[in-house]
């Protein structure tokens, strides 16, 4: 891509050389090279003293991820021509945005798009420059910068929020699911659960969530049974499981552990995505 000033003058280009994922302490960062050729002009009205680099907004096709910037924000001093260093900008990610990223790779090859913004100092003046810079990733070359960065060493990756939108349809579900993240967070671990059978309670009024129906209550395994009876079924017990929460010890309730209370949450925002996604 080139680098070309308000008045046309070609500066020099800009590319992205490569892209790496590594594993960081709570999370992940992404490190994206730009590869720079500054040649600018042969007369000193245009010549390029140096590049102050400032950040590169980053997407996986349509999916905006965030803004990467370099590690600091000094000058890049120009010293000869033509000129073609490397720099990276890094940007730190968390486990539910690889996960989205996985979604997009499960389907095909992605594009890694980037608006790379930079200031251009000239003997005279200074320009500023948007660069629209692409790569292609291979699937492979993907699943390779997984595995480097520790990724597959988890089975799944934690499930973010499944309601973004604030429909009033889904507001309850929301709001429970966020009780529930509360009091894990608290160490109220079966306070936690209680919030999950909220949240279970209210699917049933959700068209595609039928699982308290007398029938589905009633309902014993069966091979006939299709996907959607099953799914129901399924919630049911998870419901019924549930409900050990909100009995006294008398009435056979459990206290809930950590490891219960962190299950049951991943498996009810899980079924939530689930049962809104279209």
């Amino acid at each position: 891509m080139s680098i070309t000033t308000e008045q046309g003058f070609i500066l020099g280009s800009v590319s992205i050389h490569q892209v790496a994922l590594a594993k960081t302490l709570g999370g992940y960062e992404l490190n994206v090279c730009f590869q720079f050729n500054i040649q600018g002009k042969s007369d000193d009205t245009h010549a390029v003293k140096g590049l102050r680099l400032i950040q590169a907004e980053v997407r996986i096709n349509d999916l905006l991820l965030g803004l990467a910037r370099p590690k600091g924000f000094d000058i890049i001093e120009v010293q000869k021509h033509p000129w073609e260093p490397q720099w990276s900008f890094y940007l730190p990610l968390n486990a539910g945005q690889i996960g989205e990223i996985e979604s997009i790779r499960s389907a095909s090859d992605f594009t890694l798009k980037s608006l790379l913004l930079v200031e251009i100092l000239g003997t005279e003046r200074l320009w500023h420059s948007n660069e629209d810079c692409r790569k292609n990733i291979a699937r492979s070359d993907w699943l390779e910068q997984l595995g480097r960065a520790g990724y597959m060493d988890t089975l799944l990756v934690d499930i973010p929020m499944p309601i973004s939108e604030s429909a009033p349809r889904f507001e309850n579900l929301k709001k429970y699911l966020l009780e529930a993240q509360r009091h894990f967070h608290n160490g109220e671990f079966t306070s936690a659960v209680v919030s999950c059978r909220k949240v279970m309670e209210e699917l049933q009024h959700l068209e595609r969530s039928d699982f308290q129906n007398p029938q589905v209550q009633q309902a014993k395994l069966d091979r006939s049974q299709n996907k959607a009876e099953r799914e129901a079924i399924l919630l049911r017990s998870l419901h019924h499981y549930m409900h050990l929460a909100g009995h006294s010890e008398s009435e056979n309730g459990v206290n809930f552990s950590r490891a219960d209370a962190q299950m049951l949450i991943q498996m009810t925002a899980a079924i939530v995505r689930n049962t809104i996604t279209p």
